[in-house]
């Protein structure tokens, strides 16, 4: 492996580009490619070596299936994290099938023990994941609520926006709205308001407030 990946390396500074002549994104870019190279490379030379002919036959159809559909975003645009979605699914149908097969490997003693300790871990991330979506849907339904109380005073000049309690696993695209002004524009953002049934006229010129959900509680209890 460390053979093949000098010659490539040789091969690529003499013949293409220099890679002194890089810049930093470049050479990071560079080397982010050269790991994932290896890694993919790796991962298919354990199937063959591990695996069973039809699990072998899986495998790969579910690794190649994973480049194919993300190549096509080279002429595809925009590009979004959502549109890698069923790239992740292939992922996670490779590795479904490793650890599967795994499985064969693990002494009758402690396959049961095993079992267990994948089903109590499965059921311990579900409801980390469960508790995170679920408390983020509730908080995005009451800001809908909390900015149309807040509408009704017309004399405000301000209103107050609840911020997602788990943001970084959301595509939060109310805050998005407001931090970006863009109501004169026909998008998703503005959309959203108008299903709330929320003019957005009527916030647009309104100074924005974020604040988070223990602030809210806090103002409402007092």
């Amino acid at each position: 492996m460390i053979c093949w990946f000098y010659s490539s390396y040789s091969i690529f500074t003499n013949c293409v580009s220099n890679i002194h002549d890089f810049t930093p994104a470049l050479k990071v870019t560079a080397l982010e490619t050269s790991f994932s190279f290896i890694y993919v490379v790796a991962i298919a030379y354990l199937i063959y070596a591990f695996l069973d002919k039809k699990s072998q036959i899986r495998s790969y159809i579910y690794l190649i299936s994973s480049f194919v559909v993300t190549a096509s975003f080279i002429i595809l645009s925009p590009v979004t994290s959502r549109c890698f979605l069923t790239n992740y699914l292939f992922w996670i149908l490779l590795c479904g099938e490793i650890i599967t097969a795994s499985f064969k490997y693990i002494p009758s003693d402690y396959y049961h023990k095993a079992s267990l300790f994948v089903f109590a871990f499965t059921v311990m991330c579900s409801c980390l994941v469960l508790t995170v979506c679920l408390t983020n849907k509730y908080i995005d339904t009451l800001r809908y609520d909390y900015i149309k109380e807040q509408l009704k005073n017309e004399k405000s000049r301000s209103i107050n926006i609840i911020l997602l309690p788990y943001d970084e696993y959301n595509n939060d695209d109310l805050k998005k709205c407001f931090e970006n002004n863009i109501f004169h524009e026909d998008n998703y953002e503005k959309y959203i308001l108008e299903y709330h049934n929320i003019n957005p006229d009527m916030v647009k010129d309104k100074l924005v407030v974020l604040c988070s959900p223990y602030d809210y509680y806090i103002e409402k209890d007092e």
